[in-house]
């Protein structure tokens, strides 16, 4: 094995770096009538060091947007090599706590679904023979 190839070659217990892209649209979420108007919408970007796509994704959501990490609200079915994840917030965009789900669900509360896509990209490196001045 040459140097070149040693150099790209990675261990297994390896940290890949991610750049993660995501597109969040916010809105108004009624426990009878389901989402409503859409009240708000912005990106966000990170760089995440993590063993795998899933788990730099898991970290995203986690350590970016300080929601707590439940696979079940994550979707990555989509044609467009996206990932989707919904959490329902309050007005601060903080996860609503177990309380304040039963009071929405009652009808005294309003809270928002925040609706993310998410894209992951694997950064690598370019070699120095790649790079032309």
């Amino acid at each position: 094995m040459n140097m070149l190839s040693a150099k790209l070659t990675k261990k297994s217990n390896d940290m890949n770096e991610y750049f993660i892209k995501s597109y969040h649209e916010i809105y108004v979420d009624d426990y009878n009538e389901g989402e409503l108007e859409r009240v708000n919408g912005y990106n966000m970007t990170a760089f995440i060091k993590a063993p795998d796509v899933g788990s730099a994704i898991q970290q995203y959501i986690e350590n970016c947007l300080y929601y707590k990490f439940n696979p079940e609200y994550l979707d990555i079915s989509g044609d467009d090599m996206s990932s989707y994840y919904d959490v329902l917030v309050d007005e601060d965009s903080n996860e609503a706590t177990e309380n304040e789900r039963e009071l929405w669900k009652q009808g005294e509360l309003k809270l928002y679904n925040n609706q993310i896509r998410i894209e992951a990209y694997m950064l690598l490196p370019v070699p120095n023979s790649v790079i032309q001045y």
